[in-house]
This record gives C-alpha cells, structure tokens and sequence, in this order.
C-alpha cells in the first residue's frame, strides 16, 4: 500500500518571468535586470547615462525582444487604422506611423503590405490593446501575437545607417529608407523586419527575426560593425 503523499498546491497568482532569447548574453555581459510587465529586462551594463552618451557618438546595441509584437492581416486593416491613428491619417505600404513616445506608452503600426500590419508596442499596453480592438473590426481581420516569437534588436547611432547597409539586403539610405519606413528584408541572410525608429534625431533601427537566430543576428551586428564601436546598451539609455 502506497501511503498518503503530501498533497502539492500550485499557487496559480505566481506567473513566471519571460526571458528574452538572447537573456545568456546578457548575463555574460553583467548586465542589470528589473522585472517590469512579467519580463527580466537588461535594463543597464554599467553607467545608463554613459550609455546614452554614447548613442550620440557610437553605435548602440539594445535589446527589445519583450516588445508586445502583433501581426495583423485581413480586409480590415484599414478600418483597424481608423480607429487607432488621428483622423485622416493614411498609413501607406512600407510606412510606419508612432503613437506616443518611447520614454513610455508607445505603439508603432508598421504597414508591410496592404493586408498586412505589424504593430509594436509597450509591453504593458498589450492588454489593453487585445481589448480595444471593436468585434465588428475583428471579424475582418487574424490577429497573431508574435511577441515570444521574435527576437527583437535596436540599432542606434549616427552610423547606423552604414550598419543596416553591412547586414541587411537594403538600402538604408536617407532617400531611400528615412524615418518611419519598414519593410521585410533579409538580415544577416535571414528572414527579419526593419522598422526605422529614430530617437530624437538619432538614426534608430528595430530588427525582429525568428527568436531562434535572436543570438546569431546579434552577434553579426557586433561582428560587422567593429569600426563603429558597437557596445550594449541597456533599454534605460533607449528610453532616456
């Protein structure tokens, strides 16, 4: 007879931490983590204010893989956008609008197709933004949470236009890819997005591949890029 075992109570308030695919490194590099939206955030390497100096001078290397990422297709999109962006906004293909500012509560609607967006946002906006969109708006369109499955890379510098040049399959010249663009591309010869985020008037970049080569493209920025000082820069110094 088998006796009685202690029962175990599973304590169903406690919700785990999400960790970015590139969380080893990070710890590697000594990097400063803060829990904030269920996620353990490099948020520093040492001193965030040196890092932010930095961005004006150098190229920094951030990441944002915790961003709430959704992809969004359907007949409904531009309906969905009507209700989302100010009024008579028209977002075109290939085109990125920003709602808000990234020290907190922002979001980036990002056209790649006329059926196709992809939206970026806050973390901590994530559910309130399941909640917003209208019943009548959702029948036309499928919306996919993406955040787990991307991998998600800032790129920040006066050179980062010549670093996206080294690495991915486009032209990020001024002309050819000014604030506010984004498009599918190959990086670092594999599937990604591009999303031209500037801060303040430094060029800024967000890369999102599969979360499987989050590692790889990662060490191909730095790789690629030795002549331009790359370092890690903690989202602190993004947000500053």
């Amino acid at each position: 007879m088998i006796p009685n075992q202690p029962s175990c109570v599973i304590d169903m308030s406690i919700k785990p931490l999400g960790l970015s695919p590139l969380h080893d490194i990070h710890q590697g590099l000594h990097a400063v983590f803060a829990e904030k939206d269920g996620w353990k955030k490099p948020i520093r390497y040492g001193s965030a204010k040196e890092e932010a100096n930095h961005l004006k001078v150098g190229i920094g290397v951030t990441d944002v893989s915790f961003d709430f990422k959704l992809m969004v297709q359907g007949d409904g999109i531009d309906s969905f956008l009507a209700k989302k962006l100010p009024e008579n906004k028209i977002l075109d293909t290939n085109r990125s609008a920003i709602d808000g500012s990234f020290s907190k509560d922002w979001t980036i609607y990002s056209r790649l197709a006329v059926d196709e967006l992809f939206v970026v946002s806050d973390y901590s906006r994530s559910e309130q933004f399941h909640k917003s969109i209208p019943e009548g708006i959702r029948q036309g369109l499928h919306v996919l949470d993406m955040t787990s499955g991307f991998a998600g890379i800032a790129v920040t510098g006066p050179s980062a236009i010549s670093v996206m040049n080294g690495i991915a399959q486009l032209d990020f010249s001024e002309d050819e890819f000014c604030s506010a663009s984004c498009a599918q591309t190959g990086i670092a010869s594999v599937y990604g997005l591009v999303i031209r985020s500037d801060v303040g008037l430094v060029p800024s970049y967000r890369i999102y591949v599969n979360r499987e080569y989050g590692r790889y493209v990662w060490e191909s920025i730095f790789n690629s890029s030795a002549q331009y000082d790359p370092r890690p820069v903690g989202i602190e110094a993004l947000e500053m």
